[in-house]
């Protein structure tokens, strides 16, 4: 099997991950879709982390690195389920694609990286995407199909996301590059599951709740986990940039979940704009 099919069932997992974690949400709340998403997610990271061997000593930024990227993610773990809970994923998902343009900021300042022409092309790609996401609205003025997305409280949330991980993909770097991307990924994903339950506690959810909700909730993180584990099988076969990019055609998935399983409307012109923003992605990776 090729790279680019394990990058497909990479976001073809994360897809499922994020329309399951949306019916939990509905059904019971979002903390416990969060958590549980890192909790049963590990079921699947663990043994396979354990198979593959990849305990290693690792570098001396590791440690503070980690524990930052921890912190913003565990902030972005909320607000997804947040944003996806109350608001379509063909509007929400297709934000997401916003990341890469976002690191054409970020990752200049924190890593002294700069954009060449074609990034800048995609960039305008994933605009003019964002834009068709909303066309229906146009009929209200111009700009209504953009100023849509500051409207919608799931597209306001997602945007934060994309920012915060803007930041939090070069974090990211310095994370995997002092030890091994499955490594990274399991001591990322426990120590954002032990600020969950910090959080949890301060909010009084009950641990032993979401474990008897394990019939919805395991689902969600067993998808998480194998959309993690097809990721770094993924990357240990070609450049992590083209991963990433296929990656991001999970919003086109999410769209497709959108209709079928919660009746969204427009999904046409949201299909077409999340496929323009996939688009402008590959040629921002490519870049």
């Amino acid at each position: 099997m090729s790279w680019l099919t394990f990058a497909l069932l990479n976001s073809f997992f994360d897809s499922v991950s994020s329309a399951l974690g949306k019916r939990g949400a509905q059904k019971i709340n979002i903390l416990s879709v969060t958590w549980a998403q890192r909790f049963f997610g590990l079921l699947i990271i663990i043994p396979l982390a354990v198979f593959l061997k990849s305990f290693h000593p690792v570098g001396s930024p590791f440690w503070p690195a980690l524990l930052a990227t921890s912190i913003l993610n565990t902030i972005t773990s909320i607000l997804f389920i947040k944003a996806i809970k109350d608001s379509p994923l063909s509007l929400t998902l297709p934000i997401t694609t916003f990341t890469p343009v976002f690191l054409l900021i970020t990752s200049p300042i924190m890593l002294g990286e700069f954009p060449k022409p074609l990034g800048v092309i995609g960039i305008l790609s994933v605009v003019i995407g964002s834009y068709i996401l909303n066309l229906s609205k146009r009929t209200n003025g111009a700009f209504e199909p953009i100023m849509a997305l500051f409207k919608n409280q799931g597209s306001r949330l997602m945007l934060i996301v994309a920012v915060i991980w803007s930041i939090t993909s070069n974090i990211d770097k310095i994370v995997v590059t002092n030890s091994n991307p499955l490594l990274a990924s399991l001591a990322s994903n426990i120590a954002i599951l032990i600020f969950l339950t910090l959080v949890l506690w301060v909010r009084k959810v009950s641990i032993l709740h979401i474990l008897k909700q394990s019939k919805i909730l395991a689902p969600i993180g067993i998808a998480n986990g194998l959309s993690y584990a097809f990721q770094m099988t993924a990357i240990s076969m070609t450049l992590v940039a083209n991963v990433i990019s296929v990656k991001r055609t999970h919003a086109l998935f999410g769209t497709i979940w959108g209709k079928i399983f919660f009746k969204e409307e427009n999904i046409k012109e949201r299909f077409a704009g999340a496929f323009i923003m996939v688009i402008g992605v590959i040629l921002i990776a490519l870049s």
